[in-house]
Order: structure tokens, then C-alpha cells, then sequence
């Protein structure tokens, strides 16, 4: 599962703004965010524009305080 949502919305952007950004549709982006499977051509694209590496997208990562 992605954590394409936390991050979407982390940027104030709406399911619409980031689809168009993207260049898929708005339901594209809800399946996502749903737990489809995103594919593998759009992944780079979404980890760029939202400024991460692509293991971010997909791991979480616990941080020790």
C-alpha cells in the first residue's frame, strides 16, 4: 500500500490538482490512495512531484527518537 494520500495531502493538494499534475484521472488517484496498485510507469512520475525517493512512497520507516 502507498502512502500516496498522507503525502498528497501533506502538499494541500486535492485528489484533482495532483491527477492533473500526474496526467491520469482523479478516480486514478482514489484507487490509489484506496490500495490499488499503482503502475509501475506512473511511480517515478508521483515520487517526483511530490519531491521523494521512491522507497518513500511505499515503507514506512519507524525513527528511533
Amino acid at each position: 500500500m502507498t502512502r500516496i494520500r498522507a503525502f498528497r495531502q501533506a502538499r494541500n493538494l486535492t485528489q484533482k490538482q495532483f491527477a492533473e499534475m500526474v496526467g491520469v484521472t482523479q478516480g486514478a488517484v482514489s484507487h490509489w490512495e484506496s490500495g490499488a496498485q499503482i503502475s509501475l510507469k506512473y511511480i517515478p512520475v508521483v515520487a517526483t512531484l511530490l519531491g521523494l525517493p521512491i522507497s518513500e512512497l511505499f515503507y514506512e520507516h519507524s525513527r528511533a527518537a
